[in-house]
């Protein structure tokens, strides 16, 4: 595992290959809010000055199980949002298979900002978000595979100390529709 500040040996090599000439890793800490992955931001030296990178491993055997699937889709989407009016973070290096590190990894520079799920304005701003990112051409080529839900209506349970059993419900029923476009 990659502990708080602590990069495997081979995560660290196949990192510092995709580096650019005379940088490298000056330090790693644990970012907080990774679900399905263990996230570091990697501080980077060299000579023009240092800049910050993410990496992102699946370490979890579940996600471990999907991980080339889930980054290299993830790798295709910020090749496909590079160079739009989406702020996203930009491809360094994807090692989906984990055939190079530790564990299966995705490489990608590091916006700023933080995570505000208890901030009300959120959902609007992440509403008008999903209007940029939809407004971004893909032709079939470029085109992310088509949604998967990992998850049932049948197998999704109502919490029994839920404020709101009705939305609950509601979410639960979404999962029955088509998959978006």
């Amino acid at each position: 595992m990659i502990g708080n500040g602590v990069i495997p040996a081979a995560t660290r090599a196949w990192v510092e290959r995709h580096l650019r000439e005379g940088e490298s890793i000056a330090g790693a800490s644990r970012l907080r809010g990774g679900w399905t992955s263990e996230m570091r931001r990697l501080t980077i030296a060299g000579p023009y000055g240092s800049r910050q990178l993410v990496l992102r491993s699946l370490v979890k055997p579940f996600y471990v199980k999907h991980a080339h699937g889930l980054l290299s889709r993830e790798a295709g989407v910020l090749r496909l949002l590079a160079g739009t009016e989406v702020p996203a973070a930009d491809l360094v290096a994807a090692d989906p298979a984990g055939e190079h590190c530790e564990h299966p990894s995705l490489l990608m520079t590091s916006l700023p900002g933080r995570l505000r799920l208890d901030d009300p304005a959120s959902a609007e701003a992440l509403a008008h978000m999903l209007v940029r990112i939809h407004r971004v051409p893909v032709d079939d080529h470029t085109r992310p595979r088509a949604y998967q839900a990992w998850t049932s209506p049948d197998t999704v349970r109502v919490p029994a100390d839920t404020v709101r059993p009705d939305l609950w419900r509601r979410a639960s029923d979404l999962i029955r529709r088509e998959p978006p476009a």
